[in-house]
Parts: C-alpha cells; structure tokens; sequence
C-alpha cells in the first residue's frame, strides 16, 4: 500500500516556556508515522510531517489534548481541523482497504515502540 505523507501546522495552547514545546515534540515523535517534529515557540505552533497510513491528524490533536497542550480554538481553526478530518477519510477510504491496528478515525494511533 502506498505511503500518504502529510504536512500540517498546528498551533498549540498552554506553552510558557520553552522547554514545554521540546515536551510537545518528543511526546509527538513518539507516534508511529509522524515522521519529523519542529516546535515554533514565539509563534507557539508545530509542523508535524506524518504517515497517513500509520497516524490521523485527530490522533494527532488527541495526542496534544492528552499531554496538557490542545491545539487552539476559535471557529476558523475549528473549521479547518473538520475540512482536515474529512480530507483525511476519503484518502483513507482510496486507499482501498481500512488501516487496521495503525491508526483510526477516531484518532486512535499505535505508540512508537
């Protein structure tokens, strides 16, 4: 099955410092498919390079939310985070076949071992 390499910047809440946003990024690395982390700490944002075969980006803000540091709200990063979503279900539905044991649309992703 082919790889679906993906890019996305997400800005983040609950950073005061910037030892924090190393956490954010070690945390996010440790995610089966996200391939490389890089933490924006003035513009308190991380771009995420990620293997949509293995890792959704709800897991993704699943994984944000659970270490204490949810993405931002607002009704335009709302919006965008569904579009993103929805994007993401058709690809996963051309794929041909569900990733099953890899990642979910629910957000659900297996850890790095």
């Amino acid at each position: 099955m082919k790889d679906i390499v993906k890019s996305t910047t997400i800005k983040i809440t609950n950073i005061p410092h910037p030892e924090q946003l190393e956490q954010v990024e070690q945390n996010l690395n440790h995610l089966l498919g996200v391939n490389r982390v890089e933490g924006n700490y003035p513009k308190k944002q991380v771009r995420i390079d990620y293997n949509l075969r293995f890792v959704t980006y709800s897991a993704l803000i699943n994984k944000l939310s659970s270490i204490g540091h949810p993405a931002s709200g607002g009704v335009f990063n709302a919006v965008k985070r569904r579009f993103i979503i929805f994007t993401e279900k058709n690809e996963i539905a051309g794929m041909g076949r569900p990733l099953t044991g890899r990642a979910d649309l629910r957000g659900e992703s297996i850890g790095k071992s």
